[in-house]
């Protein structure tokens, strides 16, 4: 999509096994604090008033939930508690994590440290439903049903679900479930994402976008 920077991928053991969900998740819950150890702690140390590098985040199912639980946990470090340390622009997509903690309360450190959080979610992604039921009752997920109604201006939700229904039959997916994996695979995704992460159109100009009648942005079809 024409990104000129460098890209730095931050991946963790999984087990990839559907009755190992939990196990996952408490993977997923030591990485987030490796996270801090070894990037946070790194940015925070390195950014200073004159930076001029932009840092953006990308995440993608689980890796939602790292980031939440990263931000949370670099509050209690003095290393990156004391600094004021900042991301341009964070990308969810199909973020596995509960709606309800990205409030602006229980998601505030994700929030303070970033210019815009850009939630791309389908309503009609399999894998998140999936993992309702392994979580025997637990919460909907940001990646299917959007963020919650408390959440910042800088929070900003793209529903995918129209999209993902009207194209699917012709993106090649290739590795992981279609309504799950499909943003890596659609142009159409890229290119939002690049215009995301430049920054300098305002979230409703966004030519990849559209606007429905009660002010809700989608991935245009």
């Amino acid at each position: 999509a024409g990104f000129k920077g460098d890209l730095i991928t931050f991946a963790w053991p999984s087990n990839d096994k559907a009755l190992l969900y939990l196990e996952d998740r408490h993977d997923a819950k030591k990485t987030a604090i490796e996270l801090v150890n070894s990037c946070i702690k790194l940015l925070a140390k390195q950014q200073g008033k004159n930076c001029t590098i932009n840092i953006h985040l990308l995440a993608h199912s689980t890796g939602a939930y790292i980031v939440h639980e990263a931000f949370i946990d670099a509050e209690t470090v003095k290393a990156t508690a004391e600094v004021n340390w900042v991301v341009s622009q964070i990308l969810f997509i199909a973020g596995d994590v509960s709606a309800d903690s990205m409030t602006t309360q229980r998601a505030e450190a994700i929030y303070r440290h970033c210019n815009r959080l850009t939630n791309y979610f389908n309503p009609y992604d399999s894998i998140l439903a999936i993992s309702n039921v392994k979580r025997v009752g637990a919460k909907n997920r940001a990646g299917r049903i959007g963020l919650p109604e408390d959440s910042p201006s800088k929070g900003i939700d793209v529903n995918c679900g129209e999209y993902y229904n009207r194209n699917i039959g012709k993106l090649k997916v290739t590795d992981g479930a279609p309504s799950h994996s499909w943003y890596f695979y659609s142009d159409t995704w890229y290119a939002d994402a690049m215009s995301t992460i430049q920054g300098k159109l305002d979230r409703e100009v966004i030519p990849t976008r559209v606007i429905d009648s009660a002010g809700e942005l989608h991935l245009k079809p």
